[in-house]
């Protein structure tokens, strides 16, 4: 009996543990993001890895979010997917008001849309 339970015991820490290992940290996301968003190369990889980093928003800082954000409306105007871009710009500008880049982001967008 004692070894059943001994057992049963030793097989929930372990599944605990592989559960816990299972959730990659967000510092350690946030720094994979960083590095691949500097690569001009791996636009759609940088966009995968904010849209992981968008999902665990909870856990990031108010300037790391309104970053992520930013680059994000970033990558998808450089890919030329302006329309989606737009809302990141806009979420970035409510996320931290005092940054302009995002305005000008925008200003730009909008200025071409009156171009055309």
């Amino acid at each position: 009996m004692n070894k059943s339970i001994l057992i049963l015991l030793f097989l929930f820490v372990g599944i605990q543990q592989i559960s816990y290992a299972q959730k990659p940290d967000i510092k350690d996301l946030y720094w994979d993001y960083i590095q691949v968003r500097m690569d001009t190369n791996e636009k759609t990889e940088a966009i995968e890895k904010a849209l992981v980093l968008l999902e665990r928003k909870s856990e990031l800082t108010k300037t790391q979010l309104g970053n992520v954000n930013y680059h994000l409306g970033r990558l998808y105007e450089e890919n030329g997917e302006t329309e989606k871009a737009i809302p990141y710009y806009e979420e970035a500008i409510k996320i931290t008001p005092g940054y302009y880049v995002p305005y000008r982001a925008l200003g730009f967008i909008n200025f071409k849309k009156c171009e055309k």
